[in-house]
């Protein structure tokens, strides 16, 4: 899997999903009933989120679609997640 799915383990090992939806509420993440574009991570949120779970980052080579991170990052977290 890719760094974001890696991440997304990782982040549910420490935090619960109350903690992911006030980071993303934080951080202007949340999608709005005004907007029909999706809001996404980037890699500035990326590195945050490692800090936060106090991992490495990883260099991918990789170009994500809009929404892309924060699918792999959910379901890293959710596979974790009892």
């Amino acid at each position: 899997m890719n760094k974001w799915y890696r991440l997304g383990k990782e982040f549910s090992k420490k935090y619960s999903g109350k903690d992911v939806y006030d980071f993303l509420r934080k951080n202007n993440l949340c999608n709005n009933f005004t907007s029909s574009v999706g809001k996404d991570f980037t890699e500035k949120h990326y590195k945050k989120m490692c800090e936060m779970v106090g991992i490495s980052e990883e260099i991918e080579d990789k170009h994500y679609t809009n929404g892309e991170r924060k699918y792999y990052f959910y379901w890293g977290f959710d596979s974790e997640v009892k």
